[in-house]
């Protein structure tokens, strides 16, 4: 990491951070992570969306363009047409009935505990709660540093997906690699 310091958050109802939190968009922890920045004393800071944080990397951009010295999208999301079904709407109605699914399994079936640290709920409601259609406009506006590190073989976001980010952002470059979604853990 030198000369850097890197800070690796995890977003609020993922991973180890708190899961009962009023508002899981990414403009949401778009906030988060300016708070987090602010107790930090960081100014600006180069920031990574690795696969779903890619919404709020966009996010903070919107909300704080001056903070963001460049971003990389790594395996991550972006641009609407590429999630799911590709439209809105109905990929609203998926993520709604997926949350309602992990929603009854953690409260409507005996499960001792086992499933009370479950990210089924947190995981559909940020994207229950987001939206990735202005994601387009805030790359179509970025003028800093973007880097697009995506795997061929990524099942989760569709190698299309960097492609268009990629011809969004004229001054990005892009990486890709024979990897699949969970690069950053396997390499």
């Amino acid at each position: 990491a030198q000369p850097y310091r890197i800070i690796a958050p995890d977003l609020p109802g993922l991973g180890n951070s708190e899961t009962n939190i009023p508002d899981y968009s990414f403009r949401a922890h778009a906030f988060y992570l300016r708070e987090l920045l602010d107790q930090l004393n960081i100014k600006e800071a180069h920031v990574v969306g690795y696969s779903m944080g890619g919404g709020p990397a966009l996010n903070f951009y919107d909300i704080a363009p001056a903070r963001v010295k460049s971003i990389t999208m790594l395996s991550s999301l972006g641009a609407q047409e590429f999630e799911l079904t590709g439209d809105y709407h109905l990929n609203h109605l998926i993520h709604g009935l997926q949350t309602t699914f992990f929603w009854g399994l953690q409260n409507l079936t005996p499960h001792f505990g086992a499933l009370d640290r479950s990210p089924g709920v947190p995981f559909s409601l940020n994207f229950y709660q987001s939206d990735q259609r202005p994601l387009r406009d805030y790359m179509n506006r970025f003028e800093k540093p973007f880097l697009i590190i995506q795997g061929k073989q990524d099942g989760q976001v569709p190698p299309e997906a960097a492609y268009e980010h990629y011809r969004i952002v004229p001054q990005s470059e892009m990486v890709l690699t024979e990897s699949g979604h969970g690069m950053v853990f396997s390499e």
